[in-house]
């Protein structure tokens, strides 16, 4: 099984890093270019977006297999416990109020604390209602997840007309003009909140098994689900602050995941940021090749995830 899981990620790392130099170079040999302009495709056009991608698609991927492995929901992702949907609210009213734009540097800041807030405010939620369980978790994410939905539509009904396309425009999820200092700090945070992870997978294998089975090998289930919730909502945070709200990634990458690596997160960890990162460098390549000189990428993620997940409810109904 070792091997295979080495022989796997082998494959993995070599596909992704294919993927990763033709789209590094996309555009560059079929068009005739001095060395100049070459190198300002490279650097300042393709090299920036290759790298929100592949840092987006990364931190989404951990992400859902975080959320699944938490709340014991095949189903669960960034947009679950609202963490995503507190990103964006809170980038929303930042932008609705001219404190800062969609291009700013700081919305870096801004994001990753409207995750924060959201998924404060669920815990919250959950130990109003009762034991901070499962269940209570999911539907605080959903009750505020509606929320949050409900004031951007209001934001975007209050909006003049350049504001609203800019809203719009955003909230389809794009990998266009990020500034070097935001992809800087938001890789800073999305690595450093991975290496975390990487020494707390024995703690997901537990927390997977549930709460019960978890304390009796001397895991602190409370506490601990505190601490990945948080670790989590800065890795949605910085996703949506590159790309904005992707939808699907974090969800249907653990489930190609899971077959390839198994159920162990030491494994499944590596497996997630790797398959997520190239997932989102494709999504993106197809994107950038269809009409009208490219589509918003979250246009593409959204219609392969419900492609995927279609398959598989029709596989499990008639297998």
């Amino acid at each position: 099984m070792r091997a295979k899981i080495i022989s796997i990620g082998i494959l993995l790392i070599i596909a992704g890093l294919s993927l990763f130099v033709i789209r590094l170079h996309h555009g560059i040999t079929l068009l005739d270019l001095n060395d100049d302009l070459q190198n300002q495709l490279l650097f300042k056009f393709n090299l920036p977006r290759v790298l929100t991608a592949v840092l987006t698609g990364g931190a989404l991927g951990i992400a859902g297999l975080t959320y699944q492995a938490l709340l014991h929901n095949p189903l669960a992702g960034p947009y679950t416990l609202g963490a995503s949907s507190g990103s964006a609210l809170a980038i929303m009213l930042c932008s609705f109020f001219g404190v800062t734009s969609f291009g700013s540097p700081f919305i870096g800041a801004i994001a990753i604390a409207g995750a924060c807030v959201l998924t404060a405010l669920v815990w919250r939620f959950a130990a109003a209602v009762g034991s901070p369980g499962s269940l209570q978790l999911i539907l605080g994410g959903i009750v505020l997840s509606l929320f949050c939905s409900a004031v951007i539509v209001l934001l975007q009904f209050l909006a003049n007309q350049s504001e609203l396309g800019q809203m719009v425009r955003w909230l389809m999820g794009s990998l266009d003009w990020v500034p070097t200092t935001l992809l800087l700090a938001m890789g800073i945070v999305i690595v450093t909140v991975a290496f975390v992870l990487s020494f707390l997978t024995r703690h997901l294998d537990a927390l997977s098994m549930g709460k019960e089975l978890s304390q009796s090998v001397g895991v602190d289930a409370e506490q601990t689900t505190i601490i990945l919730l948080f670790l989590t909502a800065l890795l949605v945070g910085a996703s949506v602050a590159l790309a904005g709200p992707l939808a699907f990634i974090g969800l249907i990458i653990p489930h190609m995941v899971r077959p390839l690596f198994g159920h162990q997160h030491k494994h499944a960890l590596f497996g997630c940021a790797v398959l997520g990162a190239s997932l989102l460098l494709l999504c993106d390549t197809f994107a950038r090749l269809t009409i009208l000189g490219g589509i918003p990428v979250g246009i593409v993620t959204g219609i392969l995830g419900g492609v995927f997940f279609l398959g598989i409810t029709l596989r499990r109904n008639f297998v």
